[in-house]
């Protein structure tokens, strides 16, 4: 068992800067709680609180949990993408009548928690007390966070932090007696553990998850993800050496292993001054296919895996396959609302589903996208259509996105005589190849009359 006085604050929410500096997840005393003092403000290179600038603006705004964001609001109300069904975490939703059953299920799940450990539970909770304090204030809705009194929200993070990190043990397989318990439920807690209203502060999972030997990062992650459609090979996942990332919660950890590189850096990409004009670009499969560009699903389920190769004659445009059921559309859901909240530079998730909002028009390119194994899953094609065209007005295009638009519309400017040549044969394919089969007979048909013309 880990020593919970060796686990500082600072250990349970730190996240690495661009390899650079590691910071701690509470930004405005993030530098003092890893040092301790003024001097300490110096991090391995030198730089000061002061001199990472954006960088701490931006982890201040990444460490908060804040509400579903109002443009979204509506279609996450319909869809019901919003609020649990089966277990409330954290302040925003605790209390709800309908889930008081989950309640106690948590509260036995504790108990059972440190009868396997040498630290009682009263101790625990005694340290945990100052991480409780600490984490209160990245509840973004003050009117919630403030009308929980002191014990009371203290009481629901252990009890519900120590709940997550049990579940997640057991899905890795570590905590065998679990499964009488939250076995009814299990599909419905991993769906509701992913609502951004529903989050709770990784500093407060460290706590109760460093009582064992700790998974990888990419081991919690395979073991949410696997039977959702939208999981990575356990060997992917496990090459990825970087524990030092520290996510601010299990959403921020979902969405940074499946948006792929250059999640947290602001590297946002350069686009000509044309690209802001190109928000009426508009397409589809079929439009793609007149145009010379063929469709290819990824090798990767990284959503940033999105681009334009081009060849002498054609391109091939490639995404990363996704499946679609009622948990991975919460799931995308979510993770498009969190990136809205950290701003359109880190919009990979949006970026994504815009581009899928303008290849899909009518079932038919649904049907192409299913062809090209882009899209799969228990999603019909009538259901994929509706939940794409709902949902893309609503997303914040970002680098990702106005990269490849930029690349479409070069493609289309440079080739625009190939394409209309290449545009005519495809949709008059079926016509010339009827024409050439009638020249064909006829040709046969005077060739035979001229034999016999010749022998006469």
């Amino acid at each position: 068992m880990a020593d919970a006085s060796a686990l500082t604050l600072a250990e349970c929410g730190q996240l690495q800067l661009s390899g650079k500096v590691v910071v701690h997840d509470d930004i405005e005393d993030a530098v003092l709680d890893i040092g301790g003092s003024e001097e300490e403000l110096l991090l391995y290179n030198g730089r000061t609180k002061e001199d990472l600038g954006p960088e701490i603006r931006f982890l201040e705004i990444k460490s908060k949990i804040p509400r579903f964001p109002p443009n979204l609001r509506r279609f996450g109300t319909d869809g019901d993408y919003i609020a649990p069904r089966t277990v409330a975490l954290g302040p925003y939703h605790h209390g709800m009548p309908e889930l008081q059953a989950m309640e106690e299920v948590k509260r036995s799940a504790v108990h059972y928690f440190f009868q396997e450990l040498d630290e009682s539970m009263e101790a625990a909770y005694e340290r945990f007390k100052p991480i409780a304090r600490k984490v209160r204030d990245c509840y973004e809705d003050a009117s919630v966070r403030e009308g929980i009194p002191d014990d009371e929200f203290c009481s629901m993070m252990f009890t519900d932090g120590c709940f997550i990190a049990q579940f997640v043990e057991f899905l890795g397989g570590r905590t065998p007696s679990l499964p009488g318990m939250v076995e009814t439920h299990y599909r419905a807690i991993k769906r509701d553990m992913m609502l951004l209203e529903n989050q709770i502060p990784w500093p407060v999972i460290g706590f109760f998850m460093a009582r064992w030997d700790p998974m990888s990062m990419g081991e919690i992650i395979y073991f949410l993800t696997t039977g959702f459609g939208v999981s990575m090979p356990l060997e992917s996942l496990l090459a990825i050496r970087d524990e030092s990332y520290k996510p601010s919660h299990l959403l921020c950890l979902l969405r940074f292993f499946l948006a792929g590189s250059n999640n947290w850096v602001n590297d946002t990409v350069v686009l000509s001054s044309k690209t802001r004009d190109y928000r009426q670009f508009t397409t589809s499969t079929v439009e793609f296919a007149e145009m010379g560009i063929k469709l290819k699903a990824s090798k990767t389920t990284h959503f940033s895996d999105m681009k334009l190769v081009k060849r002498c004659l054609s391109a091939k445009l490639s995404l990363p396959p996704l499946s679609l059921d009622n948990i991975s559309a919460c799931w995308l859901v979510n993770m498009a609302a969190f990136e809205m909240f950290l701003g359109s530079d880190y919009c990979v998730v949006n970026s994504y589903l815009c581009i899928l909002g303008l290849l899909i028009n009518k079932e038919t390119d649904v049907h192409e996208l299913r062809v090209r194994r882009i899209l799969h899953g228990f999603f019909g094609d009538q259901q994929t259509l509706e939940f794409s065209k709902n949902l893309a007005p609503n997303m914040v295009p970002g680098p990702a996105y106005w990269q490849l638009i930029e690349d479409l519309e070069e493609y289309k400017q440079k080739r625009r005589v190939w394409i209309a040549i290449y545009r005519f044969f495809y949709k008059n394919i079926k016509t010339i190849a009827t024409v050439l089969s009638i020249i064909g007979v006829l040709v046969g048909i005077f060739k035979a009359l001229y034999s016999i013309k010749q022998r006469e």
